[in-house]
């Protein structure tokens, strides 16, 4: 019987490329890689979290400070009338409009007058017959006079015709008395205008009946412009008459004019909580429109080498004023004698040195507060 013969049966291993071994490495090493990359990441957290807040500084500066307030005013005429009649009746004729030039004296409208008239001519009658009177009570006593110096008469009947004579004369200047004030009452129906100027406003027409209560013109002079304003009542204490100012109209501050502060008013309207001040001009009044708008940059005061901070850096207005100051990355309150001036910048009076950082916003930090400081880029 045949057997098979024994043999050997050789299994070769096929070898791993280099790539192949490589990439096996890196898969053992990838969990440490990772865990070295969140460590990394845990750390850096940490670090983070464990390092002060950063916070906005801003230097003080030692500069010159010119304190102004901007406000906006209106051109009107120093000097205003409101013609109104002293006697009512019905409105006949007005002679002027709006915007037109007056002189004094002129007459500006007429009332129905006719009773008044009436009245006059009435008068101006019993004035000349008294007249007539009165002369023939001159040419009596003359005759008297001749006839006593002839010796033809008594001084009794001297004396009488004098006295005749007299009280004529006394009638008559009753008369002509009356006739004066009729005249002067039939003027009261006649509207003239006060002074040299121009017509505001006429808010009647012929036609309507009007009174003592009614205004039938407003004029205004035309030599004398001045600047009127409102000023709030917490900057009233700042003012003084004559401080300088300068005005242009709203928008156009390439015209310029020099005025003053001419006059504060001692009262505060209750509603607006501001006081009306005027500015007059320092030369000639320019030839600007009543009630234009201008722009009006008024100069308070001027501080030389004045220490500024910006007004966000500052707590505690209207008590006890205060910043924060870093020193060694640290805050540091520090309390300070100010300006209170609604601007971006404000004068420090005391409690600060040229140089030093303050914090930006004081109510977020406190005090001995350790902090990154970070230069502001608002701070102006």
């Amino acid at each position: 019987m045949k057997t098979d013969s024994p043999h050997l049966i050789l299994r070769t291993r096929q070898e791993d490329s280099p790539p192949t071994r490589l990439l096996a490495q890196g898969r053992r090493l990838l969990p440490w890689l990772f865990g070295l990359v969140l460590l990394f990441i845990v750390y850096q957290m940490v670090a983070f979290l464990r390092q002060p807040p950063a916070a906005e500084v801003a230097p003080v500066r030692q500069e010159t400070v010119v304190r102004a307030l901007a406000i906006t005013a209106r051109i009107r005429p120093r000097y205003t009338n409101r013609v109104t009649p002293v006697v009512s009746g019905r409105l006949v004729k007005l002679t002027r409009e709006e915007g037109e030039a007056v002189q004094q004296g002129e007459v500006l409208a007429q009332i129905f007058d006719e009773a008044a008239r009436a009245a006059l001519r009435q008068a101006q009658a019993v004035a000349a017959t008294q007249q007539e009177r009165w002369l023939q009570s001159r040419r009596d006593f003359e005759r008297a006079r001749q006839l006593h110096e002839a010796g033809l008469n008594s001084a009794e009947e001297l004396e009488n015709a004098q006295l005749a004579r007299e009280q004529q004369e006394k009638a008559l200047q009753q008369m002509q008395a009356a006739v004066a004030e009729a005249a002067a009452r039939r003027e009261d129906y006649v509207l003239r205008a006060p002074f040299n100027g121009y017509i505001l406003a006429r808010p009647v027409d012929p036609g309507q009946t009007v009174g003592p209560e009614t205004v039938i013109y407003e004029i205004a002079t035309t030599d004398q412009l001045e600047v009127e304003a409102e000023v709030d009542e917490q900057y009233l204490s700042e003012l003084e008459l004559g401080m300088p100012a300068t005005v242009s109209p709203l928008g156009n501050h390439r015209q310029l004019y020099e005025t003053g502060l001419c006059y504060i008013a001692k009262g505060v309207n209750t509603q607006t909580g501001a006081a009306i001040v005027r500015f007059c001009f320092l030369a000639a009044p320019p030839a600007l429109p009543i009630g234009l708008s201008l722009d009006v940059n008024l100069i308070v005061a001027r501080h030389e080498n004045a220490l500024t901070v910006p007004r966000a850096a500052v707590a505690g207005f209207g008590s006890a004023p205060y910043v924060y100051v870093v020193n060694d990355g640290r805050t540091a309150r520090r309390p300070v004698q100010v300006i209170d001036w609604q601007s971006e910048r404000i004068v420090v009076l005391s409690g600060l040195a040229a140089g030093e950082a303050v914090i930006m916003n004081p109510r977020m930090v406190s005090d001995g507060m350790a902090i990154r400081p970070r230069p502001s880029q608002t701070a102006l």
